[in-house]
């Protein structure tokens, strides 16, 4: 399973979007089970990794927060490929991609999102 480990704390952003991505046999914890299931994995250094099942396969959803320079100044930035997959994990729908737009990667956000999916 690939583990994203990038540093969370804001002081320690890396440069750049690149992935740190570790290969490892894990425990993923289920924040929603169903047709379209939801992982989560959390390393012991705060780092929420969210996955979702996919042709009998695991698949990370990717986020990133790191940070650019330009002009001399760092700015922050996000990684937000998960918002696509998950658009597309969940074929589509209109209704569904749009709040997908304001969904967040946090594991709490996400699992109180699939419910309101869910029950819509």
């Amino acid at each position: 399973m690939d583990i994203e480990t990038s540093p969370v704390a804001t002081s320690r952003l890396e440069e750049g979007p690149a992935l740190n991505l570790e290969r490892d046999t894990v425990f993923l914890e289920v924040l929603f089970k169903g047709d379209k299931s939801l992982y989560h994995y959390g390393t012991r250094k705060g780092k929420d990794n969210l996955y979702i099942k996919r042709n009998d396969s695991i698949e990370f959803l990717i986020y990133k927060n790191y940070y650019i320079t330009r002009f001399e100044g760092k700015y922050q930035q996000e990684k937000n490929t998960f918002k696509g997959q998950l658009a597309i994990y969940l074929n589509n729908c209109k209704k569904i991609t749009g709040a997908i737009e304001d969904a967040d990667y946090e594991p709490k956000d996400q699992k109180n999102y699939w419910l309101k999916i869910i029950l819509a």
